[in-house]
């Protein structure tokens, strides 16, 4: 149990890091082309990174190792896309709250598009949704929570605010990774 929970939590950590990674290339890219302030890159570069790397431990299901990384980050990536789409965005930035709120939303799109893929190996995938929406939540949670630093010590504050930023990654894996490795402990199935 706690070998797979640590794995899923490292993979998530690494895949919330390569997707802030991600994100800032697209966010420099499109910024070149005078495109910036769409909240879309920030769903689809947390997802894609997300996505791949937690799919590369699901060798036990062929359907979901497969397509893990797609639903992940077009589930993030539509999210995020409604909010900017429907005026969620001011100035180029999330309105208070809505951070929280987006990933909040999009953990829920992306529980449910996982727990198809998961559904035909898993008896009880249906707990997936809230395990995703939670994990999702309390990720984009902890990720806003970087207004609330101080802004001195410069170096102090960056190093927080990358602590802050990439702890969702932990919180999103343990969160998730504890119910994954339950459902398939209830199943008999292996990793």
């Amino acid at each position: 149990m706690r070998s797979f929970v640590l794995r899923w939590t490292l993979f998530s950590f690494w895949g919330w890091f390569i997707g802030f990674v991600i994100m800032l290339a697209l966010a420099a890219s499109l910024d070149k082309f005078g495109y910036d302030g769409f909240q879309v890159i920030v769903g689809l570069g947390m997802g894609l990174g997300v996505g791949l790397m937690q799919g590369r431990l699901l060798s036990g299901y062929a359907t979901a190792k497969r397509h893990w990384w797609w639903v992940t980050m077009v589930g993030m990536g539509l999210t995020f896309l409604m909010w900017d789409i429907v005026g969620f965005s001011k100035d180029g930035q999330l309105i208070d709250g809505s951070l929280e709120l987006t990933t909040l939303v999009g953990g829920f799109v992306v529980g449910a598009a996982q727990m198809i893929l998961l559904k035909g190996n898993l008896n009880k995938a249906v707990v997936w949704i809230p395990a995703s929406t939670v994990g999702w939540g309390l990720a984009g949670y902890l990720a806003s929570m970087i207004e609330l630093l101080p802004k001195s010590p410069p170096l102090l504050g960056f190093f927080l605010a990358i602590g802050v930023i990439l702890g969702g990654g932990i919180v999103l894996g343990l969160v998730t990774g504890i119910v994954l490795n339950a459902l398939t402990r209830i199943t008999g199935k292996s990793k």
